[in-house]
C-alpha cells in the first residue's frame, strides 16, 4: 500500500492538470483505496483467526495446566493427612489400641484412656508398671483437657479419617447417650435404671462390666415397677450375680415379673428351663 501510494503521488505531479489524466487518476485512487480496503479486511480477517488461535490455544494451555493444578493440590491434602494422622497416632492410648474418649496424663508422662488405665491400676496394684516403658510407676492420674480438644477438631474438622475416627464418634456419641440415661436415672425414670443395669450387665457404652452395680439398678428399676428390672434382679438372685444368693426372693421377683403387666419373656423363659430341668431349686415339672 505504501508503493501504490508513492506511485498515486507521482502521477498526481506529472498530471496535475485536468482532463484525461485527473480522470485516470481518480480511478487509479479508487482502485488503490479498494486494494487497501480488501487488504485492510485481510489483515482484519488473519488478525481474528489468530485472535481465535491464540484463545483456543490458551484454553487448551489451561486444560492441560488444570491436571497438574489438581494434582498438587491432591498431594498436598494428602501430605495434610499423613501429618495429621501422625498427630493423632500420638495420642492412641497403648492399651485398648485406640483414640482416648477421656484421656488422662499417668505418671509416666503418656495419655492413656482413662478406663483402661484404671482397670489395669487396679489389677497391677502395687505392682503398676508404665505400659510404655515398663518401668514402675505411682498411680496418680491427671485429666488430659487439651489431648481431648485436639483430638476432638482432629476428628470433627475431618482431618482424620477411617475406622479410629469413626470408632472415637461412636465413643463420644455413646458417652453422651450415657450421660443423659444417668440423669433420667437419677430423677427416678424406671426404664433408664433398667437400661444403666444392662450396660453395666453387659459392659456396654463405655462402662466397665459389674455385677453388683448392675444388679443395683436392677432392683431400683424393679423397686419403682419396672417388670423387666424384676425379671433381672430376680435372676441375679437366684444365680447369686453381684450378690448374694438368694433363690427364694429371686423366684419371688420372677414370678411377679412373669404375671406383672402382661409379663416378662426372660422369667418365663427361665422358669420354664428351671421346672423342666429340676433346678434352681424348683421341682422337676
Amino acid at each position: 500500500r505504501s508503493d501504490a501510494k508513492l506511485l498515486l503521488r507521482r502521477h498526481c505531479n506529472r498530471h496535475s492538470s485536468g482532463g484525461s489524466g485527473s480522470i485516470r487518476t481518480q480511478r487509479l485512487h479508487r482502485k488503490i483505496a479498494q486494494s487497501g480496503d480488501r487488504n485492510r479486511r485481510t489483515d482484519e480477517l488473519a488478525m481474528i483467526r489468530q485472535s481465535s488461535r491464540g484463545r483456543l490455544s490458551f484454553g487448551q494451555k489451561s486444560q492441560s495446566q488444570s491436571p497438574v493444578k489438581e494434582e498438587d493440590t491432591s498431594t498436598e491434602d494428602t501430605n495434610f493427612r499423613e501429618t495429621c494422622d501422625g498427630i493423632a497416632d500420638e495420642f492412641i492410648c497403648p492399651i485398648t489400641m485406640e483414640l482416648p474418649v477421656e484421656p488422662v496424663m499417668a505418671e509416666d508422662g503418656f495419655t492413656y484412656d482413662k478406663l483402661a488405665i484404671e482397670r489395669l491400676i487396679q489389677q497391677q496394684g502395687k505392682n503398676l508398671r508404665s505400659p510404655y516403658t515398663n518401668e514402675p510407676m505411682g498411680p496418680k492420674l491427671l485429666p488430659a483437657v487439651q489431648v481431648r480438644n485436639v483430638i476432638g477438631k482432629l476428628v470433627s474438622s475431618g482431618s482424620i479419617r477411617g475406622e479410629k475416627a469413626e470408632h472415637w464418634k461412636e465413643r463420644v456419641r455413646d458417652e453422651r447417650e450415657l450421660k443423659d440415661v444417668k440423669q433420667r436415672a437419677d430423677d427416678g425414670e424406671e426404664d433408664a435404671m433398667y437400661k444403666l443395669g444392662c450396660w453395666y450387665g453387659h459392659g456396654k457404652k463405655g462402662l466397665r462390666k459389674d455385677s453388683l452395680l448392675a444388679y443395683q439398678w436392677y432392683r431400683k428399676s424393679a423397686d419403682h415397677g419396672c417388670v423387666k428390672g424384676m425379671a433381672a434382679a430376680g435372676y441375679h438372685l437366684v444365680k447369686g450375680l453381684g450378690v448374694e444368693m438368694n433363690k427364694v426372693e429371686g423366684m419371688s421377683l420372677l414370678g411377679m415379673a412373669t404375671y406383672a403387666r402382661g409379663g416378662s419373656d426372660f422369667a418365663a423363659y427361665f422358669l420354664g428351663i428351671w421346672y423342666d430341668d429340676g433346678s434352681c431349686g424348683l421341682p422337676q415339672n
